[in-house]
């Protein structure tokens, strides 16, 4: 990929800005559900996966046969690892289509579902919820950033793990001062994309070529501190670790490329 050196934007909420595309609503399936989605984020594999969800349950130990819930769940990369960890796990996404494919790999103890955060998914019932992956921040209107910490409040068993995986804003802005750029062309798709900050949040445009018609998406999220998230989430849970990188070390603010915080329903 190339362009200026920056910091990897995430997969995050994403609208169409095209001729003919669907009403702004729902922009966010229409980015999710679509393959050049997966193109550009093809480099985050089921390897890496595997590496990062093996430190975290060693770090956290959930009980054997846990009951997990993989929130904003894609095609299921982390969900199938915490299955064959030995749990029982239940994925979510709004895509149809990440759901589709993820359903190929269910089993008695792994089973995924089309659905939408911001609502409760089995009051009371998981022993841990993970939303990985900065899969968090989409919503323009913070009340709903905020509906989906509630309904991970009441999706929890008492004394329940939550697991929040974000980028780390305040190196982000940073590393953003100036607009970044790429490019990738993968069989007949040539996709460029920038990447900037607008207000409170990082905006990525992209353009896409394939068959002699141009897509054009935008993806966003909101750019949330340790302390912003811990206004929304300290009322209800209280902070228990944070990791600033997927081997689990420590997190510190200025330097970190992640913000993992791993927190307890109380």
């Amino acid at each position: 990929m190339a362009g200026l050196p920056c910091h990897e934007v995430l997969p995050t909420l994403t609208y169409i800005r095209a001729v003919n595309s669907p009403e702004k609503n729902n922009w966010y399936e229409n980015w999710f559900d679509s393959h050049w989605y997966h193109l550009l984020y093809k480099h985050r594999d089921a390897e890496e996966a595997e590496k990062f969800i093996g430190e975290l349950c060693r770090t956290i130990q959930p009980a054997p046969h846990a009951k997990i819930l993989d929130l904003a769940c894609g095609k299921g990369r982390h969900a199938s690892v915490l299955n064959r960890l030995g749990y029982d796990v239940t994925g979510v996404d709004l895509s149809g289509e990440n759901i589709s494919e993820a359903k190929k790999l269910e089993n008695k103890e792994l089973h995924f579902f089309k659905h939408d955060m911001r609502e409760t998914f089995r009051k009371d019932y998981f022993n841990c919820v993970m939303n990985l992956f900065t899969s968090f921040g989409y919503f323009e209107n913070d009340n709903d950033n905020r509906r989906v910490v509630d309904a991970v409040y009441r999706s929890l068993a008492a004394e329940g793990i939550f697991v929040l995986d974000f980028f780390n804003a305040l190196k982000v802005k940073a590393e953003l001062k100036q607009n970044c750029s790429g490019v990738l062309t993968e069989n007949d798709a040539h996709i460029t994309w920038k990447k900037k900050i607008e207000g409170n949040r990082v905006v990525k445009e992209i353009v896409i070529s394939e068959h002699g018609k141009v897509h054009y998406f935008h993806e966003m999220v909101k750019l949330f501190s340790l302390n912003d998230l811990r206004k929304m989430m300290e009322p209800r849970f209280s902070i228990d670790r944070l990791f600033g990188n997927y081997t689990l070390g420590p997190f510190d603010e200025v330097s970190s490329d992640r913000l993992i915080i791993v927190a307890v329903k109380k």
